[in-house]
């Protein structure tokens, strides 16, 4: 039966029989584990934390926004899609007076999306005192409105634009924490040297190696090697596997590690980047 799975089997099969397997592993691994409780004071009294959390209408921004409106506190859903932000609400029986969609949409691919969402939410003159970004999707593309790679923009400088300005605006609380959620696939991940070229870095960020590929049918594999990697000369890489790199999902998830290293060390706030497990989402 193995022989006869191996001489039919596409590459396609193949790579969905491992991933299940690897999935399997990864979820019994983390059976058990204690779901956290998290607690905020003011003035020394027990009270409600402001939690914000990206891509929150789904996956894992929803279950995380479930499990922490149920322990009280309140939780904005930064979505892009009021509707669907609004549908998970209602259809997950969320406790909107600690569960909200205001102040409005956030379009992470946008930046004047982000600041308009920034502008309304600091009318609130509430401070946050969890950041969960958590936003992220399988890359189709190598552009946005603002000429970087899909997959970096959003998952990356998005998030790093979000940040930056709360942070400016005095809109985290002094005991901040902020969680990127990253994924093993960072691993796989890679920068061309390019990016040490100027300012902007401006030789590697227009997905020239990074966008994946597309199957016949015009479908994103993203489970692909890019055909010009070994051309361009060497990686910044934290692995040996980068020439697995299969699109910008994983360097940008890349981008989160060292993106929660750098709000550490440079601005002294508690900041963790997780692989979150093998969880069964829509993307």
């Amino acid at each position: 039966l193995v022989f006869t799975f191996s001489c039919k089997a596409t590459a396609r099969q193949t790579i969905f029989v491992l991933v299940t397997i690897f999935a399997l592993f990864k979820g019994y691994d983390e059976v058990g584990r204690p779901v956290p409780v998290l607690k905020c004071t003011t003035l020394g009294s027990p009270t409600p934390c402001n939690i914000l959390i990206t891509g929150a209408n789904s996956g894992i921004g929803l279950a995380v926004a479930k499990e922490l409106s149920n322990q009280g506190h309140e939780v904005l859903l930064a979505c892009r899609n009021e509707k669907k932000c609004l549908s998970a609400i209602k259809k997950n029986k969320l406790d909107k007076s600690k569960a909200t969609c205001k102040p409005g949409t956030m379009d992470l691919s946008s930046l004047s999306s982000i600041e308009k969402y920034v502008n309304k939410l600091k009318s609130s003159n509430k401070k946050l005192n969890y950041l969960i970004l958590n936003a992220g999707f399988t890359p189709s593309d190598n552009s946005t409105n603002f000429g970087i790679e899909s997959g970096l923009a959003v998952m990356h400088y998005g998030h790093a634009h979000l940040v930056n300005l709360l942070r400016s605006q005095n809109m985290l609380s002094s005991n901040v924490r902020i969680t990127l959620v990253s994924s093993d696939a960072m691993r796989l991940g890679a920068f061309h040297r390019s990016i040490l070229d100027n300012e902007f870095g401006a030789g590697d960020l227009k997905g020239e190696i990074t966008i994946g590929c597309k199957d016949k049918g015009g479908a994103v594999a993203p489970f692909c090697v890019p055909p010009v990697i070994l051309k361009r000369g060497d990686m910044i890489t934290s692995s040996y596997l980068s020439f697995l790199n299969f699109g910008s999902y994983t360097r940008a998830k890349l981008a989160n590690v060292y993106f929660s290293r750098e709000i550490v060390k440079q601005w002294s706030i508690l900041s963790t980047s997780v692989m979150p497990g093998m969880v069964h989402t829509p993307m």
